[in-house]
């Protein structure tokens, strides 16, 4: 990713709670405290004209990937 949308990602999860330092000997940031964040997603169907919008036309379909996993292919 760019330094600029790391940097949009640091003040996100700082938004969140999480207090996040940087070490310059390591120059790495890492979290002064443990931080939980909970993430959920909701999954519905899209109509015709959201798909439309949302993918330029294009109607994708799932398939099956090595059993259980499923990937989305025009």
């Amino acid at each position: 990713i760019s330094r600029r949308q790391l940097y949009n990602l640091l003040e996100a999860l700082k938004d969140y709670g999480a207090e996040i330092a940087y070490d310059r000997k390591r120059e790495t940031f890492y979290f002064i405290h443990p931080f939980i964040f909970n993430v959920s997603i909701d999954v519905r169907p899209l109509n015709k004209e959201e798909l439309k919008n949302k993918n330029g036309g294009f109607t994708f379909r799932a398939r099956k990937l090595h059993g259980t996993l499923l990937a989305l292919y025009p």
